[in-house]
């Protein structure tokens, strides 16, 4: 008797039309998690720190088996979520990922549209499957947003470098005319890629050097006089912020290859992806020293 084949799961994209702003109801991507003892909590990213401090007083009351809320927000809640050291670094990432995300939406529409004008004969393997890996990305591009709003800087870095890796990949196959020409490798893509992004170079190494956590590429402090390992660093908000800016060259290498595919423009000092994303790591950058 045959086997039966199992129904292929297929995904349906959707774009949306770019806003400006995220939309109200919130994806994973936008929510910050908070961790206690025993529970975990996850609030949307513009949540105010006094409702932050409240859920939190709930979670460590229950923990704790208190009759109410008040005495664990009155004796501890005054050190949960500082409105100096949060709010304004967290204003500034919440505008980032708005514009992160907005650019890459934007993108990918127009890629889409683009696409759908040409003929059946003209859809190449290698373009097919170039913007087949740039559409993947708006997926990676949400899970580095996670990661960057959690505070985990150095994975944020893991995934900021796998985004590159396929843009390059994207860029070094589109013009493939069989399937054997899209076997390359990442390294080899973004060698190819600087020829158009001479940035990404650069760009490349600092994310393999961010995530990796060795003595020679990191500045945290490993080992004290006595040879034991202190001060390791497992989440930071400072830091996440840092690799936020990572994301935002990022989102303008991604909006300069979708363009690519079909437009063939150059990539010119005056678009409006790169003029936004120095102006928010430039702020970013003026901030680092204070945001802890």
């Amino acid at each position: 008797m045959a086997k039966r084949k199992r129904p292929e799961e297929r995904v349906q994209v959707h774009i949306e039309e770019p806003t400006g702003r995220l939309n109200t109801k919130y994806a994973i991507e936008d929510l910050v998690v908070l961790t206690s003892i025993m529970y975990t909590v996850a609030l949307p990213y513009d949540a105010p720190a006094e409702l932050k401090r409240r859920v939190m007083a709930a979670v460590r009351s229950w923990e704790a088996r208190h009759a109410g809320v008040d005495y664990t927000l009155k004796r501890y809640g005054q050190h949960w979520f500082s409105e100096d050291t949060i709010e304004e670094g967290q204003a500034l990432m919440n505008e980032a990922a708005t514009f992160i995300k907005s650019q890459v939406a934007f993108a990918y529409k127009e890629m889409y549209a683009n696409s759908s004008k040409l003929e059946k004969v003209q859809l190449t393997p290698g373009l097919i499957a170039a913007q087949a890996a740039l559409v993947r990305l708006s997926a990676s591009f949400n899970a580095a947003l996670l990661l960057i709003r959690n505070g985990f800087h150095n994975e944020a870095s893991a995934v900021s470098r796998l985004i590159l890796e396929q843009i390059a990949w994207a860029y070094a196959v589109r013009g493939a005319i069989n399937e054997k020409a899209l076997e390359i490798s990442p390294t080899k893509a973004v060698t190819l890629l600087k020829a158009f992004y001479p940035d990404c170079g650069m760009m490349y190494g600092s994310l393999s050097e961010e995530s990796h956590f060795t003595p020679d590429s990191s500045d945290y402090r490993l080992y004290d006089e006595d040879g034991i390992v202190t001060d390791v660093i497992l989440r930071s908000s400072r830091r996440s912020l840092l690799r936020a800016v990572d994301l935002l060259f990022l989102t303008d290498l991604y909006v300069c290859v979708c363009a690519l595919l079909y437009d063939r423009v150059e990539a010119d000092e005056d678009r409006a992806t790169l003029k936004g994303a120095r102006d928010y790591a430039n702020r970013i950058n003026e901030l680092r020293d204070l945001y802890t």
